[in-house]
C-alpha cells in the first residue's frame, strides 16, 4: 500500500511539473519578442518596412533625452540584408516622419535590428527582453506600415490599423496601402489557461483512476471487507490531495505567468 501511495504521489508531481513546462513554453511563445511584417505590392525600390506606431503622450518607450546606464536610450538603426547591413542616418526620412505615427525603430526603444528575409522582414527586440509584442500593441491601439528604400526615405504609409485582440498581435501583413495583424483570432493566453485547468483535472482523474484500478480489489470476494474499506478510503484521499494541488498549481501559474 505504501509503495502504492508513493508512486501515485510521484506520478502527480511528474504530470504537474510536465504540464506547468508545458504551459510555460506556450507562454513564451505568445509572448514573442519581435514582429514579423509581410509585404505584398510594395512600392518599387523598397527595401524593408517599419511599424508605425500612434503618439501617445508621455511615451513610455520614448527613448530618453540623455544616455543612461539602462540600455533603453538606444533606437535601432540597423536594416540587416544578405547583401551587407545598413545603417540608417539619424536625420534619414523615416526617423522624421510624422504624421501623428511615428517610426518603432527610429523613435523608439524597443527594437534592436530589422531583419529582411524574402516575403518581408522582422523586428527583434533584444535577447531577453522585457518587452512582449502584445502589451505593446496594446499600449499604442493603432499602427501603420512604412515601406522605406535602403537610405530609410518612406515610400509609402499604410492606412491605419485598428489594434483588436492585442494578445494574439504577432504579425503583420502589407499590401500596398492596406495592413492588417494576422492571427487576430488565434488563440489567447486566456485560452490556453482553461485548457491548462482542463489538464490538470483531467491529469488528476485519470490518475485517480488508475490506482483505483490497481488498489481496489474489484471482483476479489475473498478480498477482507475492511481492505476495500481502507483502500476506498486511501483512494478518495489521494483524489482529494491531487485535485487541491492541481488547484494551488493554476492559481500559481495564472498570476505568475499571466
Amino acid at each position: 500500500m505504501k509503495r502504492f501511495i508513493v508512486s501515485f504521489t510521484v506520478g502527480i508531481i511528474t504530470i504537474l511539473t510536465m504540464l506547468c513546462g508545458a504551459m510555460y513554453a506556450s507562454a513564451m511563445g505568445f509572448y514573442e519578442c519581435g514582429i514579423s511584417i509581410y509585404i505584398t505590392n510594395a512600392p518599387e525600390g523598397t527595401v524593408f518596412a517599419d511599424i508605425l506606431f500612434k503618439k501617445v503622450e508621455d511615451d513610455k518607450y520614448a527613448p530618453a533625452a540623455e544616455p543612461s546606464d539602462n540600455g533603453k536610450t538606444a533606437v535601432c538603426h540597423t536594416v540587416r540584408i544578405d547583401s551587407g547591413d545598413i545603417e540608417l542616418d539619424e536625420h534619414c526620412g523615416l526617423a522624421e516622419y510624422d504624421d501623428g505615427f511615428t517610426s518603432c525603430m527610429m523613435r523608439r526603444h524597443i527594437a534592436v535590428e530589422n531583419r529582411v528575409f524574402t516575403e518581408g522582414c522582422e523586428l527583434n527586440w533584444d535577447m531577453p527582453s522585457a518587452y512582449f509584442n502584445s502589451d505593446i500593441f496594446e499600449y499604442y491601439g493603432e499602427f501603420k506600415v512604412a515601406y522605406c528604400d535602403r537610405d530609410g526615405n518612406v515610400l509609402l504609409v499604410t492606412d491605419p490599423v485598428k489594434v483588436r485582440g492585442s494578445h494574439s498581435v504577432y504579425e503583420v501583413c502589407a499590401d500596398g496601402a492596406k495592413a492588417k495583424c494576422r492571427g487576430e483570432k488565434a488563440i489567447t493566453v486566456y485560452t490556453s489557461f482553461a485548457a491548462f485547468v482542463s489538464g490538470i483535472a483531467v491529469a488528476a482523474l485519470l490518475a485517480a483512476a488508475l490506482v483505483g484500478a490497481i488498489l481496489l480489489p474489484f471482483g476479489n470476494k475473498a478480498a477482507p471487507e475492511k481492505r476495500k474499506k481502507k483502500a476506498l478510503l486511501v483512494l478518495t484521499a489521494m483524489g482529494i490531495t491531487a485535485l487541491t494541488v492541481g488547484a494551488l498549481c493554476t492559481v500559481f501559474v495564472r498570476f505568475v505567468f499571466y
